[in-house]
């Protein structure tokens, strides 16, 4: 009962207690703030929540607001449920080497004696604990190859989001900390070698720490950094001279040691703000810099720098190279060695020097004018800044400069002043006599005589001579070598030699040529070409007689020691050559040829005999078109046939179309049949040039045209003969009906009817020209013109000449052949009629030959020549050829022979007669009347008359 009573009391008195609070809370007396329990807050020392076995941590429990007195209360959650930590009550738990038995989530909570009796309890607290150390990983930056002066990082990184950790260095070894210094530190997670260098090889590790009581990572793997040195950047000169002058070309040429290539460069010069450019004296190309005319404010220290995309990035600063710019050029200084008088055979030096020091000079040198530099030789030669003539000649002789230069696009120096060089020969050229001539019959005497003349005092000479460059008498005074009695043995060349003793200098006579000859030469005789001849050919006969000069040549044909033969127009004997320049079949025969020199005839023998045989013109090709028409419309038919004298065998036809030739009568419209290719429907692509050839023979060339148009002028093949008849066709397409056709030449109307010809009866040159003609049609209402074409006229004689023989000037009595020729360009050949006229009176008609000869040339015949070829009624005339007669000394002498023969005859033959008159007692009387006594005086004295008569006659005769 009492027990009833007592729940009931304590139930009343909750229920009062919770009334009061509730209208506490209702009427607002208290804050809402108040009435709540306080929160506990949990924190951890240190604060990371992943932790690794052996670690401590410190969970620290405090309650918000103003109240204390707390006892706090521990709660761990896991897996299995929230236990009850009930080891501790402070406000701080400690776990001092955690496991993993440790990981889970904390929570605390506070309670006092007093209001508020407790807290709200914490937010919870995760620990996660994992087994064993961390093993950081690290990482380099850049991961390639490293060079001094680069910047290097290493970082190292503890995973798993763990933090709080300090990263410890180690180079080389473990145990070593990673130097800090002003090129490398570590701050953080990362390592920095700021400018790397050599020193900073090696291995690198990595480890991490926390807590104050440190707990260790494990060390990270190792890194290895290479340092490499950093590719040296070399400055060099081109030309590497240390003194440049104005405008001179200098290069500088960087270049980076080392494998790697695509370097850009960078130039710079001391005192300049930024890198060298480029300006209108210079340039940047690659690797080289190029001053191409310096100027003074190129001097300077110059350094460069090579950069490039990959690593190595850049190279080191190269070497200083300083260049200074002189402002004029340099004139050298010529010197000559030695300074007086020079004669043949001194050595003489000139020096040339460029004063200042500059180097690299390749001297040049000039002699007479300062354009050419002079040649060097045996005797003369210039290295380096000497010019050194070893053995003075008079050709040394002049005025000499020296010049230097340098460089690839050579940069000169002034010329030097100049120096003048005299040399004075020492002794003259010598010469070589023969006594009595250079060329002898075996058995006569030779004297060879060798003279010089000295022109320096002192002067030793020495002589000797020489036949066919072998000495017949060693050096040694200046007497003559003789030769007694010339023989076969002494035929040779021979010259003399005169030294001067001790000096070397040697001087050579010209060479004399020495014959001794035996018995009588046999010329040489041979025939060019060596082939067959024909008609038309030129023939050369050569006559040689091996080693002697001075010969005149004599020419036989048929026989020997008969007349020599004539020269006419077309065959001649100059010198020692026969030619014939036009063979004819006349000039078939055997031939031989004789020498003769001197006033007095010396003849050699006859030569060996050369026989010509001329036979007729060789085969040529004609071309020829059935119908003879070189114009045609397309869709006809032609034929074009080759037609050689004595067959085709080995002719091949040929066309040239559009500049290039062409295989021809090959196509589907085309058939060969023999020596002809006809044509069977013309195309307009059949147009073109043909010819038939063998060899190097060719044919006449035809000109074909296959026309598209209405209207064509057809024309026979070109060119056209002087002399011929000459017919052009108009022709209209067979579908139209013509009413007038029209001719024009050189685009004037000569001809309008109907016909469709025009025919000129004999072609003069006046009738060459463009012709075209013009068809009509129904009733003149259309009309066409054909193309124009042009007729050519080739003249009948394109040549006339007159031609004397032996020449135009002779001697009395001397034959004399005149032979008129004509080049005929027409085949076959036409009858020609020769007429030759003197001072306008014809002198010879013939239609056989084209030769007049005067067999024995008398005064009168005298006079001017010119000699006319006609034919088909065309008619051309050679120049004016002057015959001039002389008179011959020897028609002289003969006459004043016979004269003075006469005179003594007809004395002594008076004196007879007197005499036989004083015997008879009979004066004769010079009008031949005497005393009439007896028949037998009358006889007597018809006799007397008789007589008489015979002596006026004969002093008719004399006189």
């Amino acid at each position: 009962m009492r027990a009833g009573k007592l729940y009931i009391v304590m139930l009343l008195t909750t229920v009062a207690c919770f009334g009061q609070e509730t209208a506490d809370g209702i009427n607002g007396t208290q804050d809402k703030q108040h009435l709540e329990l306080p929160k506990a807050v949990l924190t951890s020392s240190p604060q990371w929540r992943n932790l690794y076995t052996g670690e401590t941590v410190t969970l620290s429990c405090g309650v918000e607001g103003r109240f204390t007195g707390w006892e706090y209360l521990w709660y761990k959650s896991s897996q299995g449920g929230t236990e009850k930590i009930r080891d501790t009550t402070g406000a701080r738990y400690t776990l001092s080497s955690v496991t993993q038995s440790h990981s889970g989530q904390y929570q605390c909570e506070a309670q006092r004696g007093d209001r508020p009796r407790s807290s709200q309890r914490s937010d919870p607290v995760t620990l996660t604990v994992s087994a064993g150390k961390p093993k950081p990983v690290r990482t380099r930056e850049p991961a390639g190859e490293i060079f001094e002066g680069d910047t290097v990082t290493l970082s190292c990184v503890v995973e798993g989001g763990s933090d709080g950790w300090r990263y410890l260095w180690y180079k080389d070894s473990r145990e070593t900390s990673a130097p800090q210094t002003d090129s490398s530190s570590g701050t953080g997670a990362g390592y920095t070698i700021s400018a790397a260098a050599v020193s900073h090889s090696g291995e690198y590790w990595c480890r991490a720490e926390r807590g104050s009581k440190p707990f260790y990572s494990q060390y990270s793997s190792a890194v290895k950094i290479q340092v490499s040195k950093r590719p040296q950047a070399v400055l060099t000169q081109e030309p590497a001279w240390t003194q440049i002058f104005k405008s001179e070309r200098v290069t500088l040429r960087c270049q980076v040691q080392g494998d790697y290539t695509d370097w850009r460069f960078t130039w710079y010069k001391a005192g300049r703000n930024g890198p060298v450019t480029q300006d209108s004296y210079s340039s940047i190309d690659g690797d080289s810099y190029t001053i191409s005319s310096a100027a003074q404010y190129h001097s300077g220290e110059y350094t460069c720098k090579g950069v490039r995309t990959g690593n190595p990035s850049y190279s080191t600063i190269s070497n200083s190279l300083t260049l200074r710019v002189s402002a004029s050029k340099p004139k050298p200084v010529l010197t000559r060695e030695p300074a007086g008088e020079i004669f043949e055979g001194d050595t003489v030096t000139l020096s040339c020097v460029v004063e200042g020091g500059s180097g690299g000079w390749r001297y040049l040198w000039y002699k007479d004018r300062q354009g050419a530099p002079v040649y060097q030789t045996d005797s003369s030669s210039g290295p380096g800044a000497g010019y050194t003539i070893s053995a003075a000649a008079l050709s040394h002789s002049g005025e000499y400069w020296c010049r230097a230069g340098r460089g690839s696009n050579p940069f000169n120096s002034e010329y030097s002043n100049a120096v003048k060089i005299k040399v004075s020969e020492l002794f003259s050229t010598p010469t070589l006599t023969v006594t009595p001539r250079a060329s002898v019959w075996e058995g006569e005497a030779v004297t060879l005589q060798c003279g010089a003349h000295i022109n320096k005092q002192g002067a030793q000479l020495q002589y000797s001579y020489i036949k066919d460059n072998g000495n017949l008498r060693g050096a040694g005074s200046r007497d003559p070598y003789s030769i007694p009695a010339a023989g076969l043995r002494d035929t040779g060349s021979y010259q003399c030699e005169v030294e001067a003793a001790g000096m070397g200098l040697k001087k050579r006579s010209g060479s004399v040529s020495l014959t001794v000859r035996a018995g009588k030469p046999k010329p040489v005789l041979t025939q060019e070409p060596a082939g067959e001849i024909f008609e038309g050919d030129t023939v050369t006969l050569s006559c040689v007689v091996g080693g002697s000069d001075g010969w005149r040549y004599l020419w036989y044909k048929d026989r020997q020691y008969s007349t020599p033969v004539y020269q006419t127009n077309s065959s001649s004997g100059t010198g020692a050559g026969y030619i014939i320049s036009a063979a004819a079949l006349s000039h078939s025969g055997e031939y031989w040829c004789r020498a003769g020199r001197g006033s007095k005839p010396f003849n050699s023998q006859y030569s060996n005999a050369v026989n010509i045989q001329v036979s007729k013109v060789r085969p040529k090709a004609v071309l020829t078109l059935q119908p003879a028409w070189a114009q045609i419309f397309t869709g006809e038919t032609v034929t074009l046939s080759c037609e050689v004298e004595g067959g085709s065998a080995g002719w091949r036809f040929k066309q040239y179309r559009d500049g290039r030739e062409e295989a021809w009568c090959s196509d589907q419209y085309s058939r060969r049949d023999g020596d002809s290719c006809t044509i069977s429907t013309a195309q307009h692509y059949h147009s073109g040039v043909y010819w038939c050839e063998s060899g190097q023979e060719r044919s006449n060339a035809v000109n074909l045209t296959v026309s598209n148009e209405d209207v064509i002028l057809q024309t026979p093949l070109q060119p056209v003969i002087e002399g011929d008849s000459l017919t052009l066709r108009c022709r209209v397409r067979t579908n139209y009906t013509f009413t007038r056709i029209v001719f024009f030449k050189d685009n004037e109307e000569i001809q309008s009817q109907n016909n469709t010809e025009l025919s000129v009866d004999r072609v003069s040159k006046s009738d060459e020209g463009s012709y075209k003609c013009r068809a009509m049609w129904n009733s003149s209402t259309y009309s066409g013109d054909s193309a124009e074409v042009r007729v050519s006229v080739t003249e009948l004689f394109s040549r006339v000449t007159l031609t004397a023989s032996p020449g135009a000037t002779v001697k009395e009595g001397e034959a004399l052949n005149l032979t008129c020729e004509a080049a005929v360009n027409k085949t076959p050949r036409p009858e020609l009629h020769y007429t030759i006229v003197r001072d306008g009176e014809p002198v010879t008609n013939s239609t056989d030959s084209a030769l007049y000869s005067i067999a024995s040339t008398e005064k009168s015949h005298t006079g001017s020549y010119t000699c006319a070829v006609e034919s088909q009624g065309v008619k051309k005339s050679s120049q004016e050829l002057h015959i001039e007669v002389q008179t011959s000394w020897h028609s002289a002498v003969a006459i004043g022979y016979r004269v003075s023969f006469t005179l003594i005859h007809f004395i002594v033959f008076t004196l007879l007669l007197l005499q036989y008159c004083r015997i008879q007692g009979s004066l004769c009387i010079a009008g031949g009347t005497s005393r009439k006594t007896s028949d037998q005086d009358q006889e007597q004295s018809a006799e007397r008359i008789e007589l008489c008569s015979r002596v006026q006659h004969t002093g008719v005769e004399l006189q």
